[in-house]
């Protein structure tokens, strides 16, 4: 033994050296055993050598204070290591130190420090029982001293039989023994504790799941068994069912233990009758001899034979032997304490009910039945049998129900149903008990199977099996047993499984289960019949309804006043669906609750598609229930709207008598507005103007203020205009959830609409534009002003301007003026307005827009402020600057208008952008770039840009100063970027590249016409004509216009005959038909401009003759008014598309 095991060198230098013992420092081997950093390998170590010298114990005892800290520090760690070696080592050393200085004294201290800590909260653990048992062991007289003034250890061993850890039951056994081997102590042992003893032996022995704590018990029990006294206790303890602590009696324990399987048991059983027995035969026999144990063990191994053999009625006899032997037993004797012994019986019944004779099987299915009784499951419950019984039991079933579902027995096939179902209805009800049971939820077993995974498995069996078997035999015969049963199972899958109930109950409902419920109940249970079956419809439909009403936004508030409607309602409701429309009809109080009753099941079946009434007679009669009944609740008028909503399809359109009622309905109700009204109900409201003048609003409101969606009301949207203003009341309302929604909505409106489909209706977009009229006048600046100002872009169309559209542009022009350039959505929305109205503008009026517009300084410092921080902002914002700029400039130059102030542009950056950042630039601010330097090119100066020019070098040379403000290089660049842009599939893309090419030939043309002809003939020229002509196999509009615009300013057909003929030579081949419009345009266009050039005559001949098959085509018609919204951004499309004005 090293010295480093028994010398702690952290404290040893405090020590003198009066504390060694052959090498061993006694005073660390105390101390070391207090610490909590010195590992269990050192405790032991140090224990067992101090143990092996006894100069070195000597010295511990010498004082009895030492020795007193030493025992301390020894039971402490008793208590509180678990380390099984440093344990056992301490146990030894403690019965050591008893056996080396026997002390009474000593001992009780050490009984009573065990009990002090017993009662401070730790539980008696195995080691201290353990100890506690051997200390017995070496001190045997020590048991009368428990037995007399330390009674109260001996009871706390005793509660320690109540734990579930039966290592420690044993080890409580064991000191049990030993006590009541000892006499003396068994004489002084009081009469209440020996009583408790017995009792706890007893429990033990009922549930005890081990063989070696079987064996401990009854061990015990005989010991105990050598006192008369104790045996007649013992024998007297009949039944403690009831008891706290439940028990079995002890004459059942040892004969059920004497029928096992096992030899160590029916030894120890029989020692233990002998020991009774001895007392008084006479009087003891008859208690084992009555003691009810049938032989299950054996019955279940002569089963499994005759299973195996072909004899049916020796199969049948034993299964109803079994039946009955379950059904009979008392509910406190446990058949199967173990789960090998449920396991074997499970084993039996599967193999009878998967027998071929169908007599068999259903002898072992209601043999399952009984079996799956919560009093015959073993401790824990063994779910993986269970799950193998229901599976074998819902195999069978639906074998049976394909197998006759073209026979004509109904009869046969019903009595099979039944007992299948009551199999799965135990089942169902075992399962139950075990979730809502905590004592049994406790002890399901998990190995195999979770109880989650048996109530999906059941739930999938009741869809998959049950409901299509049961419903085939319905529709021939109505069994009450069996829909019973089947409802039964039903309703406890809500309990089973409450997370897949939502999904479930629609199929339910769906698949008709309320309307097959009601018929049941009105076929079977009227006129007191069937009152059990009366109620479990009740309750299935309750659970059912329930659960459909609580996915449903609309009753959120009101679901206990409908449950209470349900619960009272539905037990009297047994009339046929027919006769509903007449109960609807009667107008008694005595009736509403059933009224009401009928109005929720009649929404829930037509909600999910359930129409048990006609879609006529429905209407008819909800519309005559709701003109004679006043103050009705919330719940119940939200459900007559439904009902009206998706059945006013089969009646006649309301008349104003109808309207009115509900009108004064609608007002009477509130609260009705709060939620999220079904699209229906919407669409109903908003078919009548008399009711979306009022309610329309208010309804929106509470759908939008919930997280509903968008999808569905975009739907109304576009079908209903009256709920487009109504959304847009709602979006310009005070800053709330349901106005955010509105905006939301109505964001995804515009990009799915456009403005044909709007502009269409005049009236609605007078409407708006007086809403948007009304919310500039009262300066209200909300998300709905935006979202308003892109709903008045859409509708913009190219009728005749009225005084309102001016008077919106004097508004918005005026809210310009109050806004800053951090107000980027308003600023983007204000854009958009202003560009399409410039854009739709009929040309006589256009003067008066731009010199109102131009008059705004804002407007202009604002659009100079986004152009010229086009780094921070954003692409939808820069998008709607270039294009209102473009637009302005333009105008400004048709009208020589009046310019307040100028905007500073920096055109070289913009031509940058398109020069070398096309691929880190959105594609709509590359068009609307490409579409501001084309207007640039056309105006060359205008009044209203300043464009900046430091890009250009100075002294200015001679070519910059002539293509001023873009200089040489810019031009250069541009035409690169605008070629590079032209091979784009886009073709808006290549329609502006191209216009804005054609810009910039005139522009070099105007200023120097060497850099154009040069320009013009350079190679790369000729192969972007061939890619564009060569794309997709046939003539784009875009290669003829480039065709046309580099004929044109090269000064004559020469240079390009060839490009030329091969045109020709397509058309002649295929023929102009299969040209688009803009095509036929473009190319009617290139033939003239070609024509007037004087080419070859050969050339000339043919284009003039294909100019001829023209004339016959139909001119094309032009959408150039048309807005598309491209995102947030409002476009013009005549401003992207080819030009066709001659060049």
């Amino acid at each position: 033994m090293s010295r480093l095991d028994v010398i702690c060198e952290r404290i040893h230098d405090a020590h003198g050296p009066r504390w060694e013992r052959g090498g061993i420092c006694v005073a660390c081997v105390a101390e070391m055993m207090d610490r909590s950093d010195v590992s269990a390998v050192r405790k032991r170590a140090a224990l067992v050598s101090v143990m092996r010298v006894d100069a070195a114990r000597e010295l511990l005892y010498c004082e009895e204070q030492r020795r007193i800290h030493f025992i301390t520090s020894l039971l402490k760690t008793l208590f509180s290591a678990v380390d099984s070696s440093l344990l056992d080592q301490t146990v030894q050393v403690l019965l050591q130190v008893t056996l080396d200085v026997p002390n009474q004294a000593l001992l009780l201290f050490i009984l009573d420090q065990i009990h002090s800590r017993w009662t401070d909260g730790e539980k008696a653990s195995l080691s201290s029982l353990t100890f506690l048992g051997k200390l017995l062991d070496a001190h045997p007289a020590l048991s009368q001293t428990l037995t007399s003034s330390r009674l109260c250890v001996l009871e706390c061993v005793c509660s320690a039989l109540l734990v579930s850890d039966e290592d420690v039951k044993a080890a409580v056994c064991y000191v049990m023994f030993r006590i009541w081997s000892f006499s003396a102590a068994v004489q002084t042992l009081p009469d209440t504790l020996r009583q408790r003893m017995c009792v706890l032996l007893l429990h033990t022995l009922s549930h005890t799941h081990t063989t070696a704590l079987t064996v401990n018990c009854l061990g015990v029990v005989k010991q105990m068994c050598q006192y008369s006294e104790v045996v007649c206790v013992l024998m007297s303890l009949k039944d403690g069912g009831e008891d706290p602590l439940p028990y079995q009696p002890l004459p059942l324990i040892l004969k059920k233990l004497l029928l096992s399987a096992q030899d160590s048991l029916q030894v120890v059983s029989v020692r233990c009758v002998c020991a009774v027995l001895i007392h008084a035969p006479l009087h003891f026999s008859s208690s084992f001899i009555q003691a009810d144990l049938p032989g299950v063990e054996p019955l279940v191994r002569s089963l499994k034979e005759a299973l195996g053999k072909s004899n049916t009625e020796v199969q049948k006899k034993g299964l109803e032997l079994l039946t009955v032997i379950l059904d009979r037993q008392p509910a406190v004797v446990r058949l199967f304490p173990t789960s090998s012994e449920f396991s074997a019986v499970c084993d039996v019944i599967v193999e009878g009910v998967a027998s071929s004779c169908l007599q068999v099987s259903m002898c072992a299915v209601r043999a399952a039945a009984v079996l799956l009784r919560p009093n015959h499951q073993s401790s824990p419950v063994q779910l993986a049998d269970v799950r193998r019984i229901v599976e074998v039991v819902m195999s069978k079933i639906t074998e049976h129900h394909h197998t006759r579902s073209r026979e004509s027995c109904s009869g046969s096939k019903s009595g099979v149903l039944l007992q299948t179902l009551t199999c799965f209805d135990a089942a169902c009800r075992l399962v139950e008990a075990c979730v809502c049971d905590s004592s049994l939820k406790d002890g399901v077993c998990s190995a195999q199977e979770t109880l989650d995974s048996v109530c999906v498995f059941l739930l999938h069996c009741c869809d998959a099996a049950c409901i299509p078997a049961v419903t085939g035999v319905c529709e021939r015969i109505s069994s009450p047993q069996v829909l019973q049963l089947f409802l039964s199972a039903l309703s406890r899958q809500f309990s089973l499984c409450p997370d897949h109930m939502t999904s479930f109950s629609r199929k339910l409902a769906a698949s008709g289960f309320i309307r097959l419920t009601l018929e049941s109940k009105a076929q079977l249970c009227s006129g007191n019949r069937n009152v059990s079956l009366n109620q479990i419809c009740c309750d299935f439909l309750l659970k059912l309804c329930m659960c459909l009403i609580s996915q449903e936004h609309t009753w959120t508030s009101e679901l206990q006043d409908v449950e209470r409607v349900l619960q009272e309602s539905l037990p009297s409701l047994c009339c046929c669906a027919s006769d509903w429309l007449s109960v609807l009809s009667d107008f008694p109080q005595s009736l509403r609750n059933t009224q009401h009753c009928l109005i929720y099941l009649l929404h829930l079946s037509l909600l999910h598609g359930d129409r048990f009434l006609s879609d006529s007679a429905v209407f008819c009669a909800v519309l005559r229930f709701v003109s004679c009944v006043q103050d009705l609740p919330a719940s119940v008028l939200s459900s007559v709207l439904y009902l009206l909503s998706v059945t006013q399809h089969a009646g006649p359109r309301l008349d104003t008598v109808s309207v009115s009622v509900l009108s004064k309905a609608l007002s009477s109700c509130p609260l009705l507005f709060s939620r999220a009204l079904p699209l229906s109900v919407l669409s109903l409201i908003f078919l009548y103007p008399e009711l979306s003048e009022r309610f329309g609003a208010p309804a929106l409101t509470g759908r939008l203020s919930e997280d509903t969606q968008e999808q569905e009301l975009l739907e109304l949207l576009h079908t209903n205009p009256a709920a487009l203003l109504a959304t847009l009341a709602v979006a310009c309302d005070a800053e709330s959830a349901a106005s955010r929604s509105a905006v939301a909505v109505l964001l995804c409106f515009l990009r799915s609409a456009d403005s044909l489909s709007i502009s269409g209706t005049s009236d609605l977009c007078d409407q708006i534009r007086s809403v948007l009229l009304s919310v500039l006048q009262r300066h209200t600046h909300t998300d709905g002003l935006s979202v308003l100002l892109d709903v008045s872009s859409v509708i913009h169309s190219s009728a005749q301007m009225e005084h309102t559209d001016f008077r919106l542009l004097y508004h918005v022009s005026n809210l310009v003026g109050k806004l800053d350039s951090s107000d980027s959505e308003v600023l983007l929305s204000v854009f958009n307005f202003l560009y399409c109205f410039l854009s739709v503008c009929p040309p006589h009026t256009t003067d008066r827009a731009v010199s109102l517009l131009l008059g705004n300084v804002r407007l202009m410092e604002l659009l100079e402020e986004v152009l010229s921080a086009s780094s921070s902002s954003s692409s939808s914002l820069l998008c709607s600057s270039l294009l209102l700029l473009s637009s302005l400039t333009l105008l400004q130059h048709k009208h020589s208008a009046q310019v307040h102030r100028s905007v500073s542009v920096d055109l070289h950056q913009i031509i940058r952008r398109l020069a070398f950042s096309k691929r880190h630039t959105d594609t709509l601010l590359i068009k609307c770039s490409v579409r501001f330097v084309q207007v640039c090119l056309d105006v060359d100066t205008s009044a209203l840009l300043c464009v900046c020019d430091a890009a250009l070098q100075r002294p200015l040379t001679s070519i910059d100063g002539a293509l001023h403000p873009i200089g040489h290089s810019g031009a250069t660049s541009l035409m690169t970027a605008l070629s590079a842009l032209m091979l784009m599939t886009q073709d808006l893309m290549v329609s502006a590249a191209l216009n804005c090419l054609g810009s910039l030939m005139g522009f070099l043309r105007r200023r120097s016409p060497e850099t154009a002809q040069h320009m013009v003939c350079q190679p790369w020229m000729r192969f972007l004509l061939f890619s564009l002509l060569s794309c997709d196999q046939r003539l784009r509009p875009a290669a003829l216009q480039l065709l046309t615009q580099l004929v044109c300013f090269s000064g004559g057909v020469s240079h390009w005959r060839t490009e030329v003929e091969s045109v020709c030579e397509e058309i002649e081949k295929q023929g102009a038909t299969n040209l688009t419009d803009d095509g036929t345009h473009t190319l009617r266009l290139m033939l003239t401009q070609c024509c007037a050039l004087s080419p070859p005559d050969d050339l000339r001949m043919r284009m003039e003759a294909i100019q001829e098959s023209l004339r016959h085509l139909p001119p094309s018609e032009s959408s150039s008014r048309h807005m598309l919204r491209v995102g947030r951004v409002s476009v013009c499309l005549s401003d992207f598309t080819i030009s066709t004005q001659d060049l």
